[in-house]
C-alpha cells in the first residue's frame, strides 16, 4: 500500500529562518461548497526548450502560474475544465504555484510546480510531507525523486504499471513497499532514516525494475527563500521551504533512457533492439553463408 505515514513524519521537518515566500499553495479561501483545486496532469518540453503544462480545473476558470518574485502567466480553462500553459525555456530550476479563480473563488493546488531545465524532466509537482509526483509516465518502472528532511525521514516516488506492488531497497537492504495507483504513480516511505552520504535506490515490481544513485546531506540555510537548487550527478537537488516553515529536500532524477522490463506481457516494441548499423553489418556475412550452403548442396552447378 502507499504509506500515508510519510505525511505525518515529513511534516516534522526542522524549522528554517523566516523569509519572503510565494503565497502558501495549500491555503484555500473558505467556501460553503467544496470545489477541487486545479490539477496538473502533464508536462512536455518543446524543441526550443519551452515547457507546456496541461491539467484540469473548474470550467472556464482563470488559471495562474506565479513565481515567488511576482512573475506570472495565465490562461482560461475551457468548458470541460481543460487547460494548458506554455512557459518559455529556462536555464535554472524555478518553483511556481498553481491556482485558479472561478467566479471570484481562489483555489490553490497543493505544493509547487518545479520547472526544470534539460536534462531533467520538464516539470514535477513537489509536495510537502510526501514525495514528488512525476508526469512522464510509461509502462517501464522508473524512479522520479527522493524526498527527505533534516531528520532523515525519506520518501521515494516514481512510475510503475498501475496496481503493481513496488518493493524498495536502500543500499541493498529492504527499505519499504507500496503500490502504484491507478495513474501509475507510487509513493513509498522508507522504513528507516536516511543517513548522510552516498546511497543507491533499487525499485522492483513483477513487471520491471529501476535503480538510481544519489548523495544525501542536510539542507544548508536557504539564503534566498523559498528555495535553492543545484545540479547533482544525474539529478537536480532542490532545498525548499514548506508552507509550515520546515525545509524539505527533493532530488529529481534525470529521465532514464530506457526502462528495464520483464515478464510475459512485455511487448516486442518494449524490448531492446540492436542498433541499425549493427544489423546492417551482419548482412554481408549472412549472404556469404547462404552462398556456401548453396554450393555444398549443388556441387555440379557451374561446371562444364
Amino acid at each position: 500500500m502507499i504509506l500515508s505515514a510519510a505525511g505525518a513524519l515529513l511534516a516534522a521537518c526542522s524549522r528554517s529562518a523566516p523569509g519572503p515566500a510565494a503565497p502558501s499553495p495549500t491555503q484555500n479561501e473558505p467556501q460553503a461548497d467544496y470545489a477541487a483545486p486545479p490539477e496538473l496532469s502533464g508536462a512536455s518540453r518543446g524543441l526550443g526548450g519551452e515547457v507546456t503544462l496541461a491539467g484540469t480545473a473548474l470550467p472556464e476558470a482563470r488559471i495562474r502560474l506565479a513565481a515567488p518574485d511576482g512573475a506570472a502567466i495565465g490562461g482560461t480553462a475551457d468548458a470541460a475544465g481543460g487547460w494548458s500553459l506554455t512557459v518559455p525555456a529556462i536555464t535554472a530550476p524555478r518553483l511556481v504555484s498553481l491556482s485558479e479563480d472561478a467566479a471570484g473563488r481562489l483555489l490553490r493546488a497543493r505544493g509547487y510546480v518545479a520547472l526544470l531545465p534539460a536534462p531533467g524532466p520538464p516539470a514535477v509537482t513537489i509536495r510537502p510531507a510526501t514525495g514528488a509526483e512525476p508526469f512522464a509516465r510509461s509502462a517501464a518502472v522508473s524512479i522520479a525523486a527522493v524526498d527527505y528532511d533534516r531528520s532523515g525521514v525519506a520518501v521515494v516516488s516514481g512510475s510503475a504499471p498501475p496496481g503493481q506492488t513496488v518493493r524498495v531497497r536502500l543500499d541493498g537492504g529492504a527499505a519499504g513497499e507500496g503500490r502504484a495507483n491507478d495513474r501509475g504513480v507510487y509513493v513509498v516511505s522508507l522504513s528507516q532514516p536516511l543517513p548522510a552520504g552516498a546511497h543507491s535506490i533499487d525499485v522492483a515490481t513483477d513487471r520491471g525494475e529501476a535503480s538510481a544513485a544519489f548523495q544525501s546531506a542536510p539542507a544548508a540555510p536557504i539564503l534566498k527563500p523559498p528555495f535553492t537548487a543545484a545540479r547533482a550527478s544525474g539529478a537536480w537537488r532542490i532545498d525548499w521551504i514548506t508552507p509550515g516553515g520546515g525545509v524539505q529536500t527533493t532530488v529529481v532524477f534525470d529521465p532514464a533512457r530506457s526502462g528495464r522490463m520483464r515478464g510475459p506481457n512485455v511487448r516486442p516494441a518494449d524490448r531492446e533492439v540492436a542498433p541499425r548499423e549493427v544489423r546492417l553489418k551482419t548482412l554481408p556475412a549472412l549472404v556469404d553463408l547462404c552462398r556456401l550452403v548453396l554450393r555444398a548442396r549443388a556441387p555440379g552447378l557451374g561446371s562444364g
